[in-house]
């Protein structure tokens, strides 16, 4: 909240804003933060241009950043794909059996839990594809 003070002056009423020193710093920093940030969501764009991830046959329900540079994906197809932002490929594939995958979370940098229609939890070890 910005702290104001009125004068009241027969019938004209002035309002004069006074900013403390602390409250412009952070006005400031503010303004340089989103600047960054529209700074770096360029970069994004020309580092990740516009890419479609191509590989799964049925609707995808959930994606997930593992890290800088790779996402996971769980569709209707039985199917979790990891995959390569950079470059755009596939980099692997695990089968979830018979049962659609609805939801997935990020455990570490090399776990993740799914969930899906059989009503179970399974925890993935990304590197070895064990569940």
């Amino acid at each position: 909240m910005i702290p104001y003070s009125r004068i009241k002056k027969k019938s004209l009423t002035l309002a004069y804003v006074i900013y403390p020193r602390d409250y412009l710093d952070d006005l400031i920093s503010i303004r340089y933060k989103k600047l960054q940030q529209s700074i770096l969501k360029e970069d994004l764009r020309n580092t990740y241009k516009e890419k479609s991830l191509l590989g799964h046959s049925r609707y995808v329900t959930c994606l997930i950043k593992i890290n800088k540079n790779q996402i996971v994906s769980s569709s209707y197809d039985f199917s979790i794909k990891l995959w390569d932002l950079i470059s755009g490929k596939l980099i692997k594939t695990l089968s979830v059996g018979t049962n659609e995958t609805t939801c997935l979370i990020k455990l570490s940098e090399t776990k993740i839990a799914s969930g899906g229609m059989d009503k179970q939890i399974k925890i993935w070890d990304l590197p070895t594809e064990n569940v």
